[in-house]
């Protein structure tokens, strides 16, 4: 009898090992992804990650909840958790992060994780020309490529997905350029560039149905060879002047003249290019709504236009003895970085700290910004009412209008890296190795990681798409 319940016992484990699900339901064993992931910095994945969670035998399992985690710097998940359908898929929105290369998620059901890999990258750009709206950049070959910017995600919002425009397009396949900037702001949005054998040549765009459309790029008759291009504008649809330095340092001007842009030491506006008053070379040239800033072989700022409480028709030695490794604007000031202290010195309006409302010294003489110290770049421009700055360690700070344009006024005087305003998602900015785009309130760096980043405002910065 003893005999016959033992071996009774023994079957009936053995029916127990044999109907697992009935006596111990299945738990997930085997997490894996599903299908590839291709993505740019900061923009949502065109389809969602997904990982696929069975049992030990391979069977699917329903209703498990799968976590969700990434290290990625930047990196956005769109929840904590979600829950497999009946074919055992959970899937989570995922914006990468802002490395190139390989990023990890990390999905976990029960005691058992696996990783979702997606693979990112974006045009690598050297120059970055435009503002909200179509932009145009030049890779390290040369090559000129459009497309449409526009700010992916704000703090405190999720990013969005990439549009129809987003995807650049090349332009003027047959010429290299060394140079590119933004001739108009609304449709036909015109752009002209220098190309590597010192040509102008200009092309417009506008939208088509999904894609811009890019009419020809002509070539435009200069009065010497020139090298590089600024362009200037009062904040409405119409670049009002551009500014030009010829391969052998000279600056030359045409478009309006209302405020002395043209530095011919008139009010008139013209059509065609003349130099500048005097004999001063330079080596770099930048714009803002209404005036230009260069820097001669010496490193000495000089500005034109602007507003300085008083008129400014020709070249102007604007900061002192002081050498300059970078100008630009903010807060409707002309700064420059100092070549050996690194430390900011601004001039013109009353924007900028330390130089005060009625202050009697005049406006073209520099002042000390304090607190700020290594700096390395500054860009600004689109009216100056934001200033853009990269310190010695990589991190970006703001002045001026912070975040006018998404609801928030916050007036910031000195370069900050800190948060723009208290009680929000604010997410730290990356490190970048340079700043690349020509002064505008849509700016772009090269990230330490090598990806090319654009941000309007202090919107978190996106990666530029790869081309078809």
């Amino acid at each position: 009898m003893a005999r016959r319940l033992i071996t009774m016992i023994a079957t009936l484990a053995l029916v127990a090992c044999g109907e697992d699900p009935v006596f111990t339901p299945s738990v997930p064993t085997t997490i894996t992804q599903v299908g590839t992931a291709n993505g740019t910095p900061g923009w949502l994945l065109d389809d969602a990650l997904r990982v696929k969670v069975v049992d030990h035998r391979g069977e699917p399992l329903e209703d498990v909840e799968v976590a969700w985690q990434t290290s990625e710097d930047g990196a956005w998940l769109g929840a904590g958790t979600s829950t497999t359908n009946s074919e055992g898929i959970a899937s989570i929105e995922f914006a990468p992060g802002w490395k190139l290369g390989a990023q990890k998620v990390r999905a976990t059901a029960g005691a058992h994780s696996g990783e979702a890999t997606v693979s990112v990258g974006t045009l690598t750009l050297d120059l970055v020309a435009g503002k909200v709206g179509p932009q145009c950049g030049i890779d390290p070959a040369g090559q000129v490529f459009c497309w449409e910017h526009s700010p992916s995600w704000w703090p405190g919002k999720e990013p969005s997905r990439k549009g129809p425009f987003a995807r650049p397009i090349a332009v003027d396949a047959g010429h290299r350029y060394q140079d590119v900037v933004a001739q108009s702001v609304a449709a036909p949005f015109q752009f002209c560039g220098i190309t590597l054998t010192n040509q102008m040549r200009c092309w417009a765009l506008d939208y088509g149905e999904d894609a811009l459309i890019v009419q020809p790029a002509l070539e435009q008759a200069t009065p010497v060879p020139f090298a590089a291009l600024a362009a200037g504008d009062y904040g409405n649809s119409q670049i009002s002047s551009l500014c030009a330095l010829a391969v052998d340092g000279t600056a030359w001007c045409r478009g309006k003249n209302n405020f002395g842009e043209l530095g011919d030491g008139t009010r008139i506006s013209r059509d065609d290019f003349r130099p500048v008053l005097g004999d001063v070379k330079f080596h770099s040239l930048v714009a803002e709504g209404i005036g230009y800033c260069a820097l001669d072989n010496d490193d000495h700022a000089w500005c034109w236009g602007g507003d300085y409480g008083e008129p400014v028709n020709a070249p102007m030695r604007m900061g002192g003895d002081i050498r300059y490794t970078s100008l630009g604007f903010s807060f409707g000031s002309s700064c420059g970085v100092e070549v050996m202290t690194t430390l900011l010195y601004c001039w013109g309006h009353t924007g900028m700290e330390g130089i005060e409302q009625g202050d009697p010294t005049p406006r073209i003489e520099p002042r000390l910004i304090p607190g700020a110290a290594a700096l390395l770049d500054i860009v600004g421009g689109s009216g100056s009412d934001l200033g853009v700055f990269r310190y010695a360690g990589g991190e970006i700070g703001f002045a001026g209008d912070m975040i006018h344009d998404a609801g928030y006024h916050r007036f910031q005087r000195r370069p900050s890296t800190a948060p723009p305003y208290p009680g929000e998602n604010w997410r730290p900015l990356p490190r970048f190795s340079r700043l690349i785009n020509k002064g505008s309130s849509t700016w772009c760096g090269t990230h330490q990681g090598g990806a090319t980043l654009c941000a309007y405002r202090i919107a978190a910065p996106s990666g530029v798409p790869t081309p078809e």
